[in-house]
């Protein structure tokens, strides 16, 4: 079966919208959402494209799925839609590359995790297997050591003051910070 052009149902020598809606609205609702598909995508939320884009992928049968910073601009519930799908997709045998750089949703949702840093494979991991400092510590290239063992930039003598304030605050939530810039 063709999956890219022309893969749409006809009816008569037509497109079958009703047979098309039919199977749009299966695949939202098996993503726990109800949308009424015969509206243009522009009318919905981007957490909504997203879900129409990963409906496509499930409608052609893909293999992979690759999503790149998907949560990026979706509230808390959003991404925990998206990661319910995405956990459903799984156990249906999807394989799902997961782009971020939000290191708690990467724990989340990840089963092995690559690093890539200045475009080179850095390694891959077990997501059980690594622990969140152990991972920084391979996307910036230091070892622990050196991380724990940074010093303060040490201050020249007579560096002019660029910036100072005394006792600044917002009453009720930060007060009485005093500073000094160099």
């Amino acid at each position: 079966e063709n999956i890219f052009i022309g893969r749409q149902p006809m009816k008569r020598g037509q497109i079958d919208w009703k047979s098309i809606n039919r199977r749009a609205s299966e695949l939202m609702e098996g993503m726990g959402m109800a949308v009424d598909v015969t509206l243009p995508l522009s009318y919905y939320s981007i957490a909504v494209q997203q879900m129409v884009s990963i409906a496509r992928a499930v409608d052609v049968k893909a293999r992979v799925l690759i999503l790149d910073e998907p949560t990026s601009s979706l509230d808390e519930h959003e991404v925990q839609r998206l990661f319910k799908v995405m956990q459903d997709l799984k156990t249906q045998g999807l394989g799902i590359i997961f782009i971020t750089h939000f290191l708690d949703q990467v724990f989340e949702i990840s089963d092995r995790i690559t690093v890539l840093r200045n475009g080179h494979l850095v390694g891959n991991y077990d997501a059980g297997q690594i622990t969140k400092l152990e991972l920084v510590t391979q996307m910036i290239g230091k070892d622990m050591n050196e991380i724990f063992n940074l010093k303060r930039a040490e201050q020249k003598p007579g560096a002019k003051t660029m910036l100072e304030a005394e006792h600044i605050g917002i009453p009720g939530k930060v007060e009485d910070i005093s500073l000094s810039v160099k």
